[in-house]
């Protein structure tokens, strides 16, 4: 097929469905006269208009502000907890008395101990080295 015999048919598709198109539109004279008629007809509700948008102002105002006063009180009773938390290991460090005197000791003693003086042994010092 000659490519010029197939743009010549598309062609003439395409201007057949703007024909059909063109039959099924309305006349432009018709489609603006009735725009102008719907606007010359005033709203029979004015005040409608003004009340939904009243409406809609006081509700988010009303909304923000219970907002605002919920997370007030979130965050208060928030910092009230905060305030008297105590952490559970602080029996730990107020008991003064120990078995083994003042000194707690810990696996790197044992390290630093033995770096210190290296003539120790573990019964001299009660401490395992590595």
């Amino acid at each position: 097929m000659n490519t010029d015999e197939a743009d010549n048919r598309l062609r003439q598709a395409f201007h057949e469905l703007r024909e059909q198109d063109a039959q099924r539109a309305p006349a432009f004279a018709s489609v603006l006269g009735a725009a102008a008629r719907r606007e010359a007809v005033p709203s029979p509700f004015p005040w409608l208009k003004v009340a939904a948008a009243a409406a809609v102002i006081a509700g988010t105002f009303i909304a923000a502000l219970y907002y605002r006063a919920h997370s007030a009180a979130v965050e208060t009773s928030e910092w009230a907890l905060l305030s008297t938390w105590q952490p559970s290991t602080d029996a730990l460090l107020t008991s003064s008395s120990t078995p083994w005197g003042s000194r707690v000791t810990t696996v790197s003693d044992c390290w630093m101990d033995a770096g210190a003086s290296g003539s120790e042994t573990t019964e001299e010092n009660g401490k395992e080295t590595l």
